[in-house]
């Protein structure tokens, strides 16, 4: 099976500009400001935690422990804002200020890309940064779920392929597939991945991991957390099988079985192999030959695999998010894996008989 994904280009104009003297209020200022941020949070009042609220908080500088300005978000009362809902979510400061934040779509990779914010002074770019209680103030406590700053927004265009094997595993029970590609972490480094083989618990069989990142860091990460926040979830598929049990064993040697009785039990088929090849892709006419950005691949060995096209189906059908494959759809997490926020999904299963 391979899958493209086509990280969009975004592109953005960052005018910087806006400060604050004091607490209620946010000033214009000259485009020197580039160190201040805005956070978005979702508060409960510290007396009653069931009521619920929504801020938009504004720091002078990323350095400051507290905000300088505070803005209530208008939501039904006890709720919080539903920040991704495809509306831009904006609040008025003191002075009139007004900031807005777009936020397309509900990306959970912490630090991705996810959309654009404004004020009356310039652009800011958004990006997942949960926070857990980031500031109190007014008798509510508030945790942060985006930052908005003037870091530039993704803006090269990365191809991503991702091949599918036809061959699973069968490991007894129910297995947390997430654990089991959660060991990328331990094996990537900076441009490469340690190949020595990592144990899967409770079963004879390991996985290996392969890579190679062109800059460091960056790539290897974006890829470790698409294998282990996306194609786990897709190459994952439980099923029951029933078995025949003795329930009673006779008294009289030979001890014979004298009762069968079924029980269902459950296995998970893991598909066993699978790579990532990203490549930047240069503007269209400019000339430039496109360039490798970095691969990765897995590799899940057991006593035993066996083909199974049904595990390549569901594959498919998970990455496509049910449409055709062979057509275009979005896939958020990928695009959040890699900092972007658009990207277009086509999936075909490999050939051979699936």
């Amino acid at each position: 099976m391979r899958l493209q994904f086509r990280l969009a280009v975004v592109v953005a104009v960052l005018v910087v500009g806006c400060a604050a003297t004091e607490p209620d209020k946010m000033i214009v200022l000259a485009s020197d400001k580039s160190d201040e941020m805005v956070i978005l949070a979702n508060c409960v009042n510290v007396n009653n935690v069931g009521e619920q609220s929504s801020q938009i908080a504004y720091y002078s500088s990323t350095h400051n422990p507290s905000p300088a300005a505070i803005a209530k978000v208008q939501t039904p009362f006890g709720k919080t804002a539903f920040w991704e809902g495809g509306s831009p979510i904006s609040a008025t400061f003191a002075d009139g200020n007004v900031f807005s934040a777009d936020i397309p779509k509900d990306i959970s990779i912490q630090g991705a890309f996810v959309g654009l914010g404004k004020n009356n002074a310039g652009t800011f770019s958004c990006w997942r940064d949960w926070r857990p209680d980031t500031y109190t103030a007014d008798g509510v406590r508030c945790s942060g779920i985006y930052t908005c700053d003037h870091r530039a927004p993704p803006g090269n265009e990365i191809e991503v392929q991702i091949e599918i094997g036809q061959n699973s595993v069968v490991l007894e029970g129910d297995v947390d597939a997430w654990q089991v590609f959660h060991t990328v972490w331990d094996r990537r480094q900076a441009r490469s991945c340690d190949t020595k083989p990592v144990a899967i618990p409770d079963t004879s069989c390991t996985i290996t991991y392969e890579c190679f990142g062109a800059t460091d860091w960056e790539i290897t990460n974006a890829m470790a957390t698409t294998v282990n926040g996306v194609l786990a979830k897709a190459v994952k598929k439980v099923e029951d099988y029933t078995v025949r049990e003795c329930q009673e064993v006779s008294d009289i040697p030979p001890h014979k079985c004298i009762e069968l009785i079924p029980v269902k039990h459950q296995r998970t088929n893991i598909v066993n192999h699978g790579r990532l090849d990203v490549t930047n892709v240069s503007p269209a006419g400019s000339g430039i030959p496109n360039s490798l950005a970095g691969w990765l691949t897995y590799d899940i060995s057991c006593p035993t695999a066996h083909g199974n096209c049904a595990g390549c189906k569901a594959a498919e059908l998970f990455l496509m998010g049910g449409a055709a494959a062979g057509t275009y759809t979005m896939n958020p997490e990928v695009a959040g894996a890699f900092g972007g926020l658009n990207v277009l999904t086509t999936a075909i299963c490999a050939l051979g008989g699936c």
